[in-house]
């Protein structure tokens, strides 16, 4: 049994792929869940992320040549940052 979201009709659903189709669930797919009798093909959904990040971190500074090419010393310690992108 694995674990995936998938998109069927608009919105993003999560479910569990057995014997090559995937079972709907509703709830908290990593807590408390249902399934729900909605069965999908495979071939008839887009499989998509597992999972929606709430952050991302990315880390700066991280290459010694990166560093030189922006004309900065390499810092004692990674510098860390919250990615720019929006979810």
């Amino acid at each position: 049994m694995k674990i995936v979201r998938f998109i069927s009709g608009k919105s993003p659903r999560a479910g569990f792929i057995t014997n090559g189709e995937i079972t709907e669930v509703s709830g908290d797919i990593f807590g408390d869940y249902q399934p729900k009798s909605k069965r999908h093909e495979l071939k008839n959904v887009e499989l998509i992320a597992p999972c929606t990040p709430t952050k991302i971190v990315a880390v700066g500074l991280n290459y010694r040549d990166h560093a030189q090419e922006l004309g900065m010393t390499v810092p004692p310690e990674p510098l860390l940052f919250p990615s720019c992108a929006a979810f």
